[in-house]
């Protein structure tokens, strides 16, 4: 499965972009905000990518980060709402702001978004509420952006390396919280995080 994309952009609409890599041309459709994050025409990008297939097709969704791709998964394995609706709401509301409206129900918040109706609202709050509490560090985009990259790029090589996903997760969440205000590299929490994994 593809699970991210890291390239040129070479086309940067509304609702998708354009990715030039190794001489292929991918079409993801992203959220406003994720479009909002990307550079300028001709500036590598990498973007955590979700195929979706539906009725015979498959469509290339986009994310800036692997906490968007996660709310979006979250989102369309509810009944009733798709990849469109999913885009939707994360176009009006960034990652942080979205799970607090979950966990503080405010359902008025979400049916400001188009086409999320009081019903569709209660639904969301109901099926995602208890998952609040798991909310991890990649999750709060109000953490300092460096940090955030270091998280990512850190579980992205882990998992190129072969270790799963939600234990490399929650290892370099706790190596970062662990050197929190000091100096770290990619190098040093990849070093770590392998004595850990390779002790389990």
């Amino acid at each position: 499965m593809l699970s991210y994309i890291k390239g040129k952009l070479v086309g940067k609409y509304a609702n998708f972009v354009e990715i030039e890599c190794n001489g292929f041309g991918f079409r993801c459709a992203t959220t406003l905000n994720t479009t909002s994050k990307l550079g300028e025409i001709g500036s590598e990008v990498l973007l955590y990518t979700q195929v979706v297939f539906r009725d015979n097709n498959f469509n290339l969704y986009g994310f800036h980060s692997l906490a968007e791709k996660e709310v979006f998964t979250e989102l369309i394995e509810i009944p009733g709402i798709g990849p469109k609706t999913a885009i939707i709401v994360l176009s009006y509301l960034s990652v942080s702001e979205f799970w607090d409206c979950i966990g503080k129900e405010e359902t008025t918040r979400l049916t400001q978004i188009p086409g999320i109706g009081k019903r569709t609202a209660e639904r969301l709050i109901m099926e995602l509420k208890e998952k609040v509490k798991k909310v991890t560090f990649d999750k709060r985009e109000s953490v300092d952006t460096n940090i955030q990259n270091l998280f990512n790029e850190a579980v992205l090589a882990l998992k190129v390396l072969g270790y799963g996903e939600l234990q490399t997760r929650s290892v370099v969440l706790n190596i970062l919280q662990d050197k929190a205000n000091k100096d770290i590299s990619i190098e040093l929490v990849i070093k770590e995080a392998l004595k850990i994994l390779n002790k389990k």
